[in-house]
């Protein structure tokens, strides 16, 4: 088992490092503030996503503060425009890794925050979105659970400067 994390790690971290130059590249000149990856309750999916300042449109009863962090209505990912992500190769792996021992996979789940914690990492100081690393906060989400909060605290603590983490604890 140990094994299939350290070949998933290089993977996922290849590939996002690849992703974060695509996603730097479309953003142009916007102001990135925010990139997370989202998996799924069983941990075998993972994408990218990326919000700028200008892509915060506030509606008549929603506020910048709630959308500056709701993930899925960020402007970029790494499926924008029908692309192909480069991320599927990691998905396909952590699929095969839950269909050939579901109980197994279902343990691991930290591991899996960690690893894929440990890749972001690794590919953020390789290519980070901004030149001054205070100004994106990076963090690990999960789509549909009632832990996610406290996944994005853990991983959020992992990943950013400790002012930027204590600045993001603070959210709503």
């Amino acid at each position: 088992m140990a094994e299939f994390y350290e070949v998933l790690v290089k993977e996922l971290e290849k590939a996002l490092i690849k992703e974060l130059w695509e996603i730097r590249r479309a953003a142009g000149d916007e102001k990135i503030y925010a990139a997370a990856l989202l998996t799924d309750e069983d941990c075998t999916s993972v994408s990218l996503y990326v919000n700028t300042l200008e892509h915060l449109t506030p509606g008549e009863n929603v506020t910048d503060e709630e959308l500056k962090w709701k993930i899925t209505d960020w402007g970029y990912s790494d499926r924008m425009n029908g692309r192909k992500s480069l991320l599927l190769k990691s998905c396909q792996m952590l699929l095969n890794h839950d269909k050939k021992d579901h109980d197994e996979h279902l343990r691991t789940r930290d591991v899996f925050i960690e690893t894929a914690a440990s890749a972001f990492r690794r590919a953020i100081l390789k290519h980070p979105l901004t030149a001054d690393p205070d100004d994106v906060t990076y963090y690990i989400s999960v789509s549909g659970s009632d832990k996610a909060k406290r996944l994005e605290n853990f991983t959020s603590k992992m990943l950013n400067s400790k002012a930027v983490y204590k600045e993001f604890f603070k959210r709503t």
